[in-house]
């Protein structure tokens, strides 16, 4: 268990990576290469654009709006119908975009999603064990 007593709880907010899609967010990498995940920076197939002395110049137009369109849970009717949506944020943006458009299959639920019950039964102890 790690030092915050609370952390098995899910967020009560939306929230998600802030790269993905916020169109003002990005990572860039060493060789000034932009990407929308920090989790892909540095993998060629994924760079949007490049960081130059005039700013960010898109170089894959399609790719970032992949990303800043592309991976809205709230257009996956798995999300909008599942117990523990939208609290999960519905998964990471980066698989969803793998999985819709590279035919991957990655697993984008949340763990609590089948255990809702038993994380509020820890959240509960943890708070009476102050």
């Amino acid at each position: 268990m790690t030092g915050n007593k609370y952390f098995i709880y899910p967020s009560n907010s939306i929230s998600e990576c802030a790269a993905i899609r916020n169109k003002n967010s990005c990572a860039i990498s060493a060789q000034c290469d932009v990407y929308k995940c920090w989790e892909i920076v540095g993998n060629e197939d994924y760079k949007v654009g490049e960081l130059t002395d005039k700013g960010i110049q898109i170089t894959n137009p399609i790719l970032l709006n992949r990303y800043l369109y592309g991976a809205d849970p709230f257009e996956d009717e798995e999300c909008k119908d599942c117990f523990s949506f939208p609290i999960c944020g519905g998964g990471c943006p980066h698989k969803r975009i793998e999985n819709k458009f590279n035919k991957q299959n990655f697993n984008l639920c949340s763990r609590f999603r089948d255990n809702f019950e038993e994380y509020l039964l820890l959240r509960s102890q943890k708070m009476n064990n102050i």
